[in-house]
């Protein structure tokens, strides 16, 4: 089981990285160490989520909400705190240095994950009390560079710049020990909407498990381009099988 501070350290190196092709070796590099459900994890965690898009689950914390969690996690006063981010200049350098020296290291990529999803599921009478004390319990156990990309986590303002297409060459990369083949990986985003699962089915089944999806009912799809041809009767060489056509005006 990998540490989150591995995957806060390669968060790190991602921020200070500008090349495409430097994201996508660092990026491959790591994930190629990580079991399915980690890559999973890490897929949502790299965008500052928690599920994929259209399940709606989503973190939704306000930055005084964060706040609070960081002077409850630190005993800091709001003097020091509001200080702090104001040199900063945003909340997760603030509580990095909130933190200090403090160990951490013992959380585990799943289990941190864990705890932010619940985090997202909690709802009802005081759940917001209920949110930034959880927040600020992560917190207390997290170092320095793991409180900082916890709290951009949070509040979805990674600076990694690490597009969708950039992951899905370092999955390719990773899993397949090819960027060549990230059409294949694009094609199972396309159908499942959900760069999580995409990584965790690479990551258990390799490409073999990539070309055998179809689509879920329930689950949607991602708009595609589609392919031009200069004339109907090649439609076929693209498209086998019976199909339907209509007319676009």
């Amino acid at each position: 089981m990998r540490a989150f501070s591995e995957l806060a350290e390669v968060f790190q190196k991602l921020e200070h990285t500008s090349s495409s092709s430097a994201l996508v070796a660092i990026l491959a590099a790591f994930l190629s160490r990580l079991n399915p459900d980690e890559a999973k994890a890490v897929a949502y965690l790299l965008r500052g989520e928690v599920a994929a898009p259209f399940e709606s689950l989503e973190l939704g914390m306000a930055e005084r909400m964060v706040a609070r969690a960081m002077k409850i996690a630190y005993a800091a006063s709001e003097q020091r705190a509001a200080k702090l981010l104001a040199v900063a200049g945003d909340l997760g350098t603030a509580a990095e240095r909130l933190a200090g020296a403090k160990p951490g290291g013992a959380k585990t990529i799943l289990s941190v994950f864990s705890e932010l999803r619940e985090i997202a599921q909690t709802s009802g009478k005081g759940s917001q009390r209920l949110e930034w004390a959880k927040l600020a319990q992560l917190l207390s156990g997290a170092s320095a560079i793991e409180a900082k990309y916890i709290i951009r986590t949070v509040l979805g303002s990674h600076r990694i710049g690490v597009a969708d297409m950039t992951f899905l060459r370092a999955l390719a990369k990773a899993y397949t020990s090819s960027i060549e083949n990230q059409h294949f990986v694009e094609a199972a985003y396309n159908v499942l909407s959900d760069l999580g699962e995409v990584s965790r089915r690479l990551a258990r089944s390799g490409l073999a498990g990539l070309k055998r999806l179809m689509p879920i009912p329930g689950t949607p799809v991602r708009m595609m381009l589609a392919s031009r041809v200069h004339d109907l009767n090649e439609v076929p060489t693209h498209m086998h099988g019976e199909m339907f056509i209509e007319h676009k005006y």
